[in-house]
């Protein structure tokens, strides 16, 4: 999967209204919050097989250091 097709399938998870960038900080983003965290967590989880922990979280910045725990 590319970067592009991650960040796109992302934004389609998230119902994100603007359009993604893989070096956007997500949590910047005006939406961002507690019910996208869990639906990120879900979603990785069934499309990638990825449990993404707290632990992992608080590592990342952007969705492409994301992209890259992913693949």
């Amino acid at each position: 999967m590319t970067e592009q097709e991650f960040i796109d399938e992302l934004a389609e998870a998230l119902e994100l209204e603007c359009e993604a960038k893989i070096d956007d900080e997500f949590r910047d983003y005006d939406e961002w919050d507690s019910m996208m965290f869990l639906t990120l967590v879900a979603y990785l989880q069934q499309r990638h097989g990825f449990n993404l922990t707290a632990e992992i979280f608080g590592e990342l910045d952007t969705w492409r250091d994301l992209y890259e725990r992913v693949k």
